[in-house]
């Protein structure tokens, strides 16, 4: 699992009433020459440097995955939440056992 931060951009305060910064950063379904996209292409490459095949076309639920890795938790909506607020999740599906961090299965959010 990969997880991002595309918040760093300074978005106009009138669009993001009225539009997502992943959708201004195109972050979700980043351009492959975008920053987002090079990103994207850059792991993808330091993977296969390391002697890992990335399977092709295999569907992850990336917030559950992402939690049994270790990368983020869960908020009472369900949100999976890390360090910085405007995160992108995005996973690869390898041949070889990586090191990874404990499970974080829980829900950080305070009751009601």
């Amino acid at each position: 699992m990969l997880a991002y931060d595309y918040s760093d951009v300074a978005y106009p305060k009138k669009l993001t009433e009225r539009v997502a910064r992943a959708y201004q950063s195109r972050a979700y379904l980043p351009l492959v020459d975008s920053i987002n996209g090079a990103r994207l292409s850059l792991f993808r490459d330091l993977l296969k440097s390391n002697g890992c095949k990335i399977g092709e076309d295999v569907q992850v639920p990336d917030r559950l995955a992402s939690a049994r890795a270790g990368i983020v938790t869960f908020g009472s909506n369900t949100f999976a939440y890390a360090e910085g607020s405007f995160i992108i999740l995005t996973c690869y599906v390898v041949d070889v056992e990586l090191e990874y961090d404990s499970e974080t299965m829980e829900n950080r959010c305070p009751p009601n």
